[in-house]
């Protein structure tokens, strides 16, 4: 899904919230923006999640599941490598197309790169 903005639109609620200590974005089109906006303006840009806990809904008619992670972005800011990482929490939803992102939560915890972070 290496840069298709539009398969990562249809895995996001319209009005899905996803907040970081640096933004809160709500709605899909603000999460899209804002995705854009880093893939144009950081030469290289790759995003990686890794998924170490997805957890259904057990009850009966029940729609949600939860997924924990890490999370890993890494560019060349001014031609130099450049990793932000931390954790992440999600909240997915189901309907009548599928599974979709309700809620993202991200929390830095490394910066590396002394140009964007300043060590």
């Amino acid at each position: 899904m290496a840069g298709d903005t539009a398969a990562l639109a249809r895995l996001v609620e319209d009005s899905a919230v996803h907040v970081s200590p640096q933004f809160t974005h709500i709605g899909r089109a603000a999460f899209l923006t804002q995705f854009v906006r880093a893939m144009v303006a950081r030469p290289g840009f790759r995003l990686v999640y890794t998924i170490e806990r997805a957890t259904p809904c057990e009850r009966p008619n029940c729609n949600t599941a939860t997924e924990f992670g890490t999370w890993s972005e890494s560019w060349l800011e001014d031609g130099e490598p450049t990793t932000v990482s931390g954790t992440y929490y999600a909240i997915w939803r189901r309907d009548g197309a599928g599974w979709r992102i309700r809620s993202e939560v991200f929390a830095t915890a490394r910066c590396r790169g002394r140009r964007y972070c300043g060590s």
